[in-house]
């Protein structure tokens, strides 16, 4: 944080001679310099005159040499007399002392307090983001540059090595989310005004901060706050992925995989809104198996798609109409979407259901998708009815 700006502005002019005040930069009428209200000075206005020079004992304020002011000031100004007393000098005070003098105590408590509020509005931002709360605990620990990076683990003597396993620099809590090179090119695909609206050298909880104030990122993203919390979850578990010995996956398809956890986290909390006193007295219906109505034998599937590893699966149970388990299947495939893994599985339950001699089957996945397949001696063909 910067601490002068902050001293500074607190720092008031009280008007005697009225040489030493600046009327456009110090403050002297009100709590903030009358710069601060004017759009342009224009050609022609001094912004360094001083209340002196602006004033005319016989007729008042030197208008002409005043830009334009909002009416509420000049209306002020316009009943305000200065009676400059040429023998006294103007004085300085610092208003947060009652002797209006400048006290390292008085500084300190006006910087905690700032620093307390700053920090209380960041905590109530990150309570306020709709994504997971090991995401929010993730912000939370970033805003106090504790991520258990090697600099960090280096600290606390769990390692004596404090380099970054991806580039070699020190792997400080800014390093891991901003300055890496993996990092950046992930936010330049997200948003590259996202990673850098405060520099590299930005205190951690700010950098928070402004990007949870941020109304939106590239592309109209409306909800920056969300996007921003989801990327630094996922730099952070690609990175724990590399360090134990995982592969580094491509950046563009770090970049969609984050879209589409932007996406589900988005569709979940949709649903948690619903609150009206019909809905909310009704229960979802129990989810439980279900034999086939018009069919001997119930095939149902399942798929997993894992990210960090690269790696994909598919499994499945067969049962008669009457429960009883004939058998099952699990089967390694490519890495996908999570329909065309279930797709597979149907596909690999279908061949397992063959070779034992089933030929009437229903096959079900989890995403509310049936498919009715009817195996016959001479071929494998395929009836589906599909319900949303």
């Amino acid at each position: 944080m910067t601490v002068m700006p902050l001293i500074e502005a607190d720092i008031h002019c009280r008007v005697h001679n009225g040489q030493m005040t600046r009327f456009w930069l110090d403050t002297w009428i009100g709590e903030k310099p009358l710069c601060d209200l004017v759009q342009e000075f224009g050609s022609g206005h001094d912004p360094h005159a001083t209340v002196a020079e602006l004033w005319n004992g016989s007729r008042g304020w030197s208008w002409e040499k005043i830009p334009n002011l909002p009416p509420n000031i000049i209306s002020f100004m316009q009943c305000r007399v200065m009676e400059l007393d040429t023998n006294t000098p103007d004085e300085f005070y610092w208003k947060h002392d009652p002797t209006g003098k400048f006290s390292i105590k008085s500084a300190y408590n006006l910087i905690r307090r700032f620093a307390n509020n700053v920090q209380e509005e960041v905590w109530y931002m990150i309570w306020k983001i709709k994504v997971p709360s090991k995401m929010k605990l993730l912000l939370w620990t970033i805003c106090h540059e504790k991520v258990m990076g090697n600099a960090e683990r280096k600290k606390r003597r769990l390692t004596s090595d404090s380099s970054c396993p991806l580039c070699g620099n020190d792997e400080t809590t800014s390093h891991i989310f901003k300055t890496c090179p993996k990092a950046r090119q992930i936010w330049n695909f997200i948003d590259n005004r996202g990673m850098g609206c405060n520099g590299d050298h930005t205190e951690m909880r700010r950098w928070v901060g402004d990007n949870l104030r941020k109304k939106k990122g590239r592309h109209d993203n409306n909800n920056w706050a969300a996007t921003f919390a989801v990327t630094c979850w996922w730099i952070w578990r690609w990175r724990n992925n590399v360090a134990f010995g995982g592969d580094d996956l491509d950046t563009q398809y770090k970049v969609a995989w984050i879209k589409g956890s932007i996406a589900e986290i988005e569709r979940a909390f949709d649903k948690n809104q619903v609150s009206t006193p019909s809905l909310m007295n009704t229960r979802d219906p129990l989810l439980k198996w279900n034999p086939a109505v018009d069919h001997e034998f119930t095939l149902n599937v399942d798929g997993s798609n894992k990210v960090m590893a690269n790696r994909a699966g598919c499994g499945g149970v067969i049962r008669n109409n009457r429960g009883e388990w004939l058998g099952g299947f699990s089967y390694r495939t490519r890495p996908n979407n999570i329909e065309e893994i279930e797709a597979k599985a149907i596909e690999k339950g279908i061949q397992w259901a063959w070779g034992r001699g089933v030929r009437d089957l229903e096959s079900k996945g989890v995403s509310n998708k049936q498919d009715f397949t009817r195996l016959n001696a001479e071929e494998m063909w395929m009836e589906a009815e599909t319900y949303m």
